[in-house]
């Protein structure tokens, strides 16, 4: 918009100020210059354990996500590959037909206010944090008790996973507390590190996705707050059809 300052461009070979650009055609910024690769975990699974919501206390929800590569490419996935406990808000007694069903993460469409393309869910509220020693931050995940997971099976291969693209749930201002706030991310049975999911603006003025590195050391960036957590990733449960998990 015209109210935003200009950003510096990046000087060329010749001494002049003209961004160069991608492939995709977007103008190249300092850091993708930079920083055309990650450094990423070889794994046969994802997991993604969601601690907590942008303040809704029953529904948690995504619009998008894209695994990426160590080249910072999208991971291309297929709608089986992915699961989640609970799965949508079908699983609630009463309730057919929802269309916000986890297959719309990986339907290709981010950036929208448009429901019928996005993710939701019960909400499982975890049990309060208790203080078990100083530690880092004097405060232990117990990844034990029962909350919603998201788990991403690549079907008996290996792949290199740097990260994520993520678009928070977006429907419209209100309802961007329904977002993902604390995740925690597992590699096969390997914890890598808890993030914060930035919340949805509400509106589609911009293209919100976030870019999540998982080897972003977490007490490096002020968006990402360490937790203690078990080294055994949690399973999915047993999914029942009907599974009221309001709580």
């Amino acid at each position: 918009g015209g109210s935003r300052p200009p950003t510096a461009g990046l000087q060329g070979r010749s001494g002049d100020d003209t961004p160069r650009t991608g492939a995709d055609g977007r103008p190249l910024t300092r850091a993708s210059v930079e920083r055309p690769r990650a450094r990423g975990t070889m794994c046969s699974s994802i997991t993604l354990v969601i601690h907590s919501t942008w303040g809704d206390p029953s529904y948690v929800g995504l619009t998008a996500m894209e695994l990426l590569s160590a080249s910072l490419e999208p991971i291309p996935l297929e709608p089986d590959m992915v699961e989640a406990s609970p799965r949508d808000l079908n699983d609630l007694q009463g309730v057919d037909d929802d269309p916000r069903t986890l297959d719309k993460i990986l339907d290709g469409v981010g950036c929208t206010t448009d429901d019928a393309h996005m993710w939701l869910a019960p909400f499982v509220k975890a049990p309060p944090a208790v203080n078990v020693d100083a530690g880092m931050l004097g405060k232990t995940v117990d990844f034990a008790q029962r909350r919603n997971l998201i788990r991403i099976d690549f079907r008996g291969e290996r792949k290199e996973v740097a990260g994520f693209n993520m678009w928070n749930y977006n429907k419209n201002v209100e309802a961007t507390s329904r977002g993902v706030r604390e995740f925690s991310v597992f590699c096969d049975e390997r914890y890598i590190a808890t993030f914060l999911c930035r919340k949805a603006p509400g509106h589609v003025h911009f293209d919100f996705k976030q870019v999540v590195l998982l080897d972003q050391p977490p007490s490096a960036d002020a968006n990402v707050r360490r937790v203690g957590a078990t080294p055994t990733v949690p399973r999915l449960p047993s999914r029942g059809r009907r599974d009221d998990s309001r709580r």
